[in-house]
């Protein structure tokens, strides 16, 4: 998914946010909170990060959700950020985007870290059902990213010949869809493989066998 079609700091009363705080059962409201990475934090290892802080400077770890909006689906990220003894909070993990100094975070009371990646919400937020697909695109990235306990956080993804067939296969969909979408396409737009068939009726069903598979 390309960055620059991702808003990183969404409204702070945007009504999709609110809609996934709701369906995460989450009663507390959203905030801006202010990221200063730290020297020795790392991209995407938010958890090891504030655990390694603690140690040094004690504090606690706040656990939440930070949100990003594409222009057809809200994503929110499952995240650990630091509060200082003083009760400071703050993400002190460098964001994927170096020059953004805030993000938009609930916090999270019942969910807590427990050693396994948490796979991301996604809300579709709009009536097309090919952003469904998308979304299913990226549960099964997420499930092919953690089987058999691979790491997916940082480095280089170590996969065997099969293996780097399925990821390529992912990657195929993932852009192939979204560019599907941006295209106009719905799930009734005829199959690109000229059977005449909706795609719903052709190779949508080819597309939920291979996720099912992942």
């Amino acid at each position: 998914m390309h960055l620059k079609k991702i808003n990183l700091l969404p409204e702070l009363n945007d009504i999709d946010v609110k809609t996934v705080i709701k369906m995460l059962s989450i009663e507390n409201e959203p905030f801006y909170l202010d990221v200063i990475a730290d020297k020795n934090a790392e991209y995407g290892n938010c958890f090891l990060n504030v655990f390694a802080k603690i140690a040094r400077e004690k504090g606690t770890i706040i656990y939440g959700w930070h949100f990003c909006k594409h222009e057809y689906m809200v994503e929110a990220e499952f995240h650990g950020i630091w509060k200082s003894p003083q009760g400071q909070l703050i993400d002190i993990t460098p964001s994927v985007n170096p020059n953004l100094n805030r993000s938009l975070f609930v916090i999270d009371e019942v969910r807590v870290f427990e050693g396994k990646q948490v796979d991301n919400f996604r809300l579709n937020i709009t009536n097309n059902e090919l952003v469904d697909d998308i979304i299913e695109v990226e549960q099964a990235r997420f499930r092919f990213l953690n089987k058999d306990s691979r790491d997916n956080i940082l480095g280089r993804l170590d996969l065997n010949q099969s293996e780097q067939r399925v990821w390529e296969l992912i990657e195929f969909y993932a852009a192939s869809l979204e560019q599907l979408y941006f295209n106009r396409w719905t799930i009734a737009t005829k199959c690109f493989c000229g059977t005449g068939l909706s795609y719903n009726e052709c190779h949508r069903r080819i597309f939920k066998q291979v996720m099912l598979s992942i």
